[in-house]
């Protein structure tokens, strides 16, 4: 009795690990991943492990986004590259298949640990700018790739998570009525203060939306909030340029079929030039319905830069920028219905949970997909892998009782 303890104990604290290493290096994370991975199965129990698989069969609808670049090998000529993607979304498989050896998960816990563990990291962040701005006085220290350099994790990542940790706490400070008003506000305040400095449009957006949905019914906080937002972008020289790059697009080439080395892209037309150019061969080279494979996507899309000339610019190997454009190249819309089905498994779920923070994650997700390709890099396969996998898990006792 006394080892089945101490075994349940170790796997509750290889879940915790796992939560806090989430935005530290990969290596790191790597480490805590393996960890996570073993304690599942010390003392695995098949009759035990059946029992959960019946229950938690959903939490398998992750694994998809495994089993897509492992068909697509079927039909694909760079063997190899596709045995890479195979390899780095192995998390997609193993990790669902891990959570549901737990019989029950602690989800409020995990939710806790994960925004403490953000938050804490975000004053460090700040703090270590600052010193890097005495030693320098360069202010770009606090903003975008300088503010996130210690973790080398890119910004629009930390985003994610900071978003998600940020409604975590906020639902916390909401659902006390001894927190105190102050608090509130300075929470409200530095929340504001890092999304600005984190300074990616799109997280941004993603903020300014949240916000009017959190404050529909007190519309003059949500209005006070978008002042602060402007001001602070307005007052803050890289967050205004990387706002002013956007307006100050040239539309015109997106009218273009050909390019020169130097052509004037903005971040926005640079990705509205690949999509179009993406969607466009797809549709003439009729590979709408299974898409070239994972391991041929990145020749096919080299070799779209190049026939218009956009390896003149040095754009070559850059992926799509857009999850769902990267995905419909690698997979056709047979890949891009497959994802759309786990985001809508993951929308129920929370619907029948009624958890505001999950809705925040999957929102947040699903929009910063737009404009970057979020399962391109560890970070965000292991961000959906692992709290996707948490949302749809049901525990054991919350089912008896039911």
């Amino acid at each position: 009795m006394a080892k089945q303890l101490k075994y349940y104990r170790l796997k509750e604290y290889s879940i915790i690990l796992l939560t806090l290493s989430l935005v530290m290096p990969i290596k790191i994370n790597n480490i805590f991943v393996i960890f996570f991975l073993l304690t599942s199965i010390i003392r695995f129990n098949f009759k035990d492990y059946l029992g959960n698989l019946r229950l938690n069969k959903r939490v398998l609808i992750v694994s998809i986004l495994f089993w897509l670049p492992l068909i697509s090998q079927l039909y694909v000529v760079d063997f190899t590259n596709g045995w890479s993607h195979i390899e780095k979304n192995l998390a997609f498989l193993v990790i669902p298949m891990a959570v549901i050896s737990y019989s029950d998960i602690n989800k409020s816990e995990i939710l806790k640990y994960f925004s403490i563990s953000i938050f804490v990291i975000s004053l460090l962040l700040l703090s270590y700018s600052l010193i890097q701005y005495f030693i320098t006085e360069d202010i770009k220290k606090f903003f975008y790739l300088e503010l996130v350099s210690p973790l080398n994790i890119h910004p629009i990542y930390f985003g994610m998570y900071f978003l998600f940790s940020a409604s975590i706490l906020f639902e916390w400070l909401k659902d006390s009525v001894a927190r105190s008003t102050w608090v509130k506000l300075f929470f409200a305040l530095y929340t504001t203060l890092l999304v600005v400095l984190i300074s990616s449009k799109v997280i941004l957006a993603g903020y300014i939306i949240l916000i009017f949905i959190q404050f529909k019914h007190k519309k003059r906080y949500a209005f006070a909030l978008m002042i602060l937002i402007t001001l602070c972008a307005a007052l803050l020289p890289i967050t205004r340029l990387r706002i002013m790059d956007v307006i100050n697009s040239d539309w015109s080439v997106l009218k273009k079929e050909y390019f020169e080395y130097n052509e004037p892209f903005t971040g926005l037309t640079l990705r509205l030039t690949q999509w179009k150019l993406g969607l466009e061969h797809m549709l003439q080279d009729n590979n709408y319905f299974i898409g070239t494979g994972a391991g041929d996507a990145k020749a096919y899309i080299n070799s779209i830069y190049n026939h218009h000339n956009l390896n003149a610019g040095g754009y070559t190997n850059y992926n799509m920028h857009s999850l769902y454009i990267d995905f419909f190249i690698k997979y056709g819309i047979s890949g891009v219905i497959c994802l759309i089905c786990i985001f809508a498994q993951l929308i129920i779920a929370v619907k029948k949970k009624h958890h505001y923070s999950f809705w925040v994650f999957i929102f947040v997700f699903m929009l910063t997909g737009i404009t970057e390709n979020t399962l391109g890099l560890n970070k965000g396969i292991i961000f959906l892998a692992f709290f996707g996998s948490i949302l749809l898990h049901e525990n054991q006792l919350v089912a008896n009782y039911k």
